[in-house]
């Protein structure tokens, strides 16, 4: 029997040493750590060859596919609690690329009972041969011949020969800590609040668990009477699909006062119950004639507003007829751009980046090769001459304005040809070169990239953080490689797909580190964004992509190493949906499942990289309220409704969820800038530039809101369900309000904003506005109204009719007054005790010196 100080000094051991991914509160059983040099009684059992101890860790290589390493003899008493943690990396001993994608693992054990190995006394795991420290966590509690003694364990680390393998630690837990989530959010309702839903829906938020898994959830209510609390009674069943969030809406209630909460309990039996304040929704009144309430608390600074949320997307094919022969945009386009707003500019977009070498845009020796249009459009014979917009008009551009760049790098895959491939992760380290190295100095060898930079009027390295590696890898490409892409037909078996997207994102992780690699050689500063998949469209080959396969073998794989994913979020995607009252009810909903899928990606990282949690960072690189790219399908009706009112009051919404998780959202790029009549926000006809809706709804964050988020809440407002009906894409969602607001200030504190998003249909909505901590009442404060809105959900703009614009007007409020949103509207309110000082769109620049990016919207 251990005694209790031995076990208090492993505890204690392991406190400070054991990785944030395996939860220090668990409780130890064994730790077999390597710094000491000793083997501590792991043996080579088979297929290995050169076991040894160094640096911390032990060393072994492969000689066949079936390796594997005994444990020392153990004396454990099984529990449904046991679980692993293996801390190991490995690579091949030689190969062109000295990687693999992945290998089947296991681990097995024996029992008194049962003293031989068996592969029933098995559990398997994948292992990644990238070369990068994984921590792998083996679930073996769930086991059903894990019981009574366990007397010895053995690991097979992989099922490849001519491996190259380490192991840090092996840890062996038990999972006695309780998985964790919070209520407290915008789409919940808080302590004290009133509700006009008597069916309310409750939403979990940052939900994870590490060691074994989340395996159910249960929703319960309270009622509240006299001021006293009755008994906590569960709501419905147990919801057991965590890869869809977790979210409950109750049977209907009758009016009156209740505490709301949640429990959750993973596969080693642990259960949360009201741990903590934020997992309890305390005192929420349910009162079907409550006034509606929007609260904006001045004083409640919740940061910095991101402004790289309101970016967009530019596209070198379609500038020819926009830029001039010497790089510069049009003069009347360029106004369009100003007006609207460019803080986050992504260059080069889109499909065609799997096609598009940076290097076709760069001036050397004063030529640039001639641009052809891309294959994915069908025309791959016409001539377009010379980039116009190329690498040095964009970093200008960036300079001039105070725009953060963000470049897409071509991606060439480990199974294309090695000439290919190499050539690819040259290019990439090469654009590291070209934009951060010092002139002269020629860090990667070969041609001086850093000097054609001087030498195009550059001399010192551009500013720039985040490069992304490829458009969608996971999906078509454009130069015709398929090894990395194979179709399956629509009906295919789920979990086929799912394992097929597993293995393609192992593949491109295994890619990802080797340009990672390379870049950083060059320039550590530098990040490399890689591809996450965040874009569910039906008709592309697969049916319905199972996403959540591909995005947590990402992280799963990429773990702490992962500089930032990216993800092209396009919802609702409704493309045959023929009724227009469905249709807008579901568009309506689209913000609420951008949340989600935020949420989502927030428990892969406290699953996969829990120590990156924080750092992390997603980047909606492409998105907007799509409903069908339209490729050649007629029954894809709906491919124009990106353009119309519903679509645009949606993106309004979707911008404010960014927003208020900006601790998860590095920025966002809308599709896109210039040219589609449907999804751009600026259009031509002759020589005059037309705007889209979507237009006036970036003006209108980029322009007239604040630097500093401020807390904001709707309280006593109408909700919907929304139910996916048959042929729709967006999952459903449930307790959508029907007003959201989002609120900011400007860094003196004598401006603040109100964006409200009025959702719906064909009311308006009365509320009451109260701006709290701002002024003392009674005082009257200047305001200039912005209301963006048209005659229909259905209406759009076209070259000859704006139908879609912001009004404005002007009034004198106090700190709380009534005001009517009309349907289908975003009302933006700027409040000011002294008159409001429109900011420009643009830190200007006129000084030709880069205008620090963390100073332009200050």
């Amino acid at each position: 029997m251990r005694s209790i100080v031995s076990v208090l000094l492993l505890s204690l051991f392991l406190w400070a040493f054991v990785p944030e991914c395996c939860q220090a509160a668990d409780f130890p059983v064994h730790l077999w750590d390597f710094i000491s040099g000793d083997t501590l009684g792991w043996t080579a059992g088979n297929h290995l060859t050169a076991v040894s101890v160094s640096a911390g860790s032990l060393k072994a290589e492969t000689t066949g596919s079936d390796p594997f390493l005994y444990s020392p003899a153990i004396n454990v008493n099984a529990d449904g609690r046991h679980y692993l943690l293996i801390r190991m990396r490995s690579k091949l001993k030689t190969a062109r690329i000295d990687r693999y994608p992945s290998s089947p693992a296991k681990i097995y054990f024996t029992t008194q009972a049962q003293p031989s190995f068996s592969e029933m006394r098995s559990v398997g795991f994948v292992a990644y041969g990238t070369n990068h420290w994984n921590n792998y966590l083996v679930f073996l509690g769930d086991h059903p011949y894990w019981t009574g003694t366990v007397t010895q364990l053995r690991l097979d680390p992989c099922s490849l020969g001519g491996v190259l393998l380490e192991i840090d630690k092996i840890l062996f837990l038990e999972d006695v800590t309780v998985p964790e989530f919070v209520l407290n959010s915008n789409w919940n309702p808080r302590e004290g609040e009133t509700i006009r839903d008597l069916s309310p829906s409750l939403r979990l938020f940052d939900y994870h668990d590490n060691a074994s898994g989340i395996k159910e959830a249960k929703f319960y209510y309270q009622e509240i009477t006299n001021g006293t609390a009755g008994q906590w009674l569960q709501d419905g069943v147990a919801d057991v699909t965590p890869e869809d969030g977790f979210s409950h809406t109750f049977n209907s209630l009758h009016a009156g006062a209740y505490n709301f909460s949640a429990s959750l309990t993973d596969k080693a039996g642990n259960t949360t119950w009201r741990r903590r304040e934020d997992q309890i929704l305390s005192h929420i009144t349910l009162d079907a004639s409550a006034e509606t309430l929007i609260t904006v608390d001045a004083f409640k600074d919740l940061g910095e507003v991101n402004k790289k949320v309101f970016g967009n997307n530019m596209h070198t094919d379609h500038f020819s007829d926009s830029v001039s022969v010497t790089g510069e945009w049009v003069a009347a386009f360029d106004q369009r751009v100003r007006e609207m707003g460019l803080p986050f500019h992504r260059f080069h977009l889109g499909y065609s980046s799997d096609r598009f070498t940076w290097k076709d845009c760069v001036w050397i020796n004063g030529f640039r090769p001639d641009l052809i249009p891309d294959p994915c459009s069908g025309d791959t014979t016409t001539n377009l001459g010379p980039v116009r917009f190329g690498m040095e008009e964009f970093f200008a551009r960036c300079e001039r304005e105070g725009t953060v760049p963000y470049l897409t790098l071509e991606y060439r895959c480990s199974l294309d040809t090695q000439e290919a491939f190499e050539r690819a992760v040259q290019d990439a380290a090469d654009l590291v070169e070209y934009c951060l190295a010092p002139a002269g100095v020629n860090i990667n060898g070969g041609t001086d990239w850093a000097q054609i930079r001087a030498d195009n009027g550059h001399p010192a390295p551009y500013q720039i953080e985040y490069i992304e590696l490829g458009n969608e890898a996971w999906g078509y490409d454009a130069c015709g490689n398929v090894a990395r892409y194979v179709t399956e037909p629509a009906g295919s078996d789920p979990a086929i797909v799912a394992e097929r997207n597993r293995n393609m994102a192992r593949r491109y992780m295994l890619d990802y580190f080797l340009y990672q690699e390379a870049m950083k050689a060059v320039d550590p500063s530098v990040k490399l964004v890689a591809c996450g998949l965040i874009s569910i469209q039906e008709g592309m080959g697969v049916g319905e992509r199972d996403e959540i396969a591909w995005d947590s073998e990402l992280y799963s794989v990429g773990g702490d190493d992962l500089d930032a994913v990216q993800g092209h979020p396009y919802y609702p995607y409704s493309a045959w949906q023929s009724d227009t009252t469905k249709l807008y009810w579901e568009t309506l909903a689209t913000a609420a499942q951008y949340d989600s899928v935020i949420q989502n990606r927030r428990a892969m990282v406290r699953r996969h990289a829990p120590g990156s949690y924080g750092r992390l960072q997603t980047v909606f690189s492409e998105y907007n309220v799509n409903y069908s790219f339209g490729f050649g399908d007629p029954a894809r009706i709906n491919l124009d409704c990106s353009r119309k009112l519903m679509a645009c009051v949606t993106l309004a919404d979707v911008l404010g969820v960014c927003l208020n998780n900006s601790d998860m959202i590095l920025g966002c790029h809308h599709w896109h800038l210039y040219k589609s009549t449907y999804y751009a926000a600026i259009n031509k006809s002759g020589s005059s530039y037309w705007r889209n809706g979507q237009f006036f709804i970036l003006k209108m964050f980029n322009q007239y809101f604040g630097s500093r988020m401020l807390d904001a809440r709707v309280t006593g407002v109408e909700t919907y369900d929304y139910t996916k009906p048959k042929g729709c894409i967006l999952p459903p969602q449930h307790g959508v309000p029907m007003l959201s607001a989002y609120a900011s200030r400007n860094t003196e504190g004598d401006l603040v904003y109100l964006v409200v998003v009025n959702k719906h249909m064909t009311d308006p909505v009365t509320a009451i506005v109260s701006l709290q901590n701002y002024v003392a009442s009674g005082v009257d404060l200047q305001t200039t109204i912005r209301e963006f809105n048209g005659p229909t959900p259905l209406s759009y703009n076209t070259a000859s009719s704006e139908v879609l614009n912001i009004t404005e007007s002007s009034g004198t409020f106090n700190g709380i007054f009534e005001y009517t949103f009309p349907a289908h509207s975003v009302t933006n309110f700027a409040f000011s005790t002294t008159g409001e000082t429109i900011p420009t769109p643009y830190p200007t620049n006129t000084t030709g010196v880069a205008v620090p990016w963390s100073e332009a919207y200050r």
